[in-house]
């Protein structure tokens, strides 16, 4: 499947901010839901990354051979400066 790129929104504010998801991932590997400790980072961020891993699609999990239900956290970090960084670049004329 490959990475999950989550768009910073232009309306975030500045700064580093990490958060733990948890994804609930069916036994198809569809995910059903998307869990943010939404304390921990703005509701801008939050909604990124539950829009970018529910549209995102995992190896279901097994046992004995066949597939079931799971979940999986992950610690995602967004990085303002990341993001000045990667449009400076873009912006930047070729040497």
């Amino acid at each position: 499947s490959g990475d999950i790129l989550i768009p910073f929104p232009p309306d975030a504010p500045n700064g580093v901010f990490k958060a733990t998801l948890k994804i609930y991932i069916d036994e198809h590997g569809a995910v059903q839901q998307v869990d943010v400790d939404e304390h921990s980072i703005p509701e801008s961020l939050a909604n990124a990354a539950i829009a970018a891993f529910k549209a995102a699609r995992f190896a279901p999990g097994e046992v004995n051979g066949a597939p079931v239900k799971s979940t999986l956290s992950i610690e995602i970090v967004f990085n303002s400066g990341d993001v000045a960084a990667a449009r400076d670049d873009l912006l930047s004329p070729p040497d």
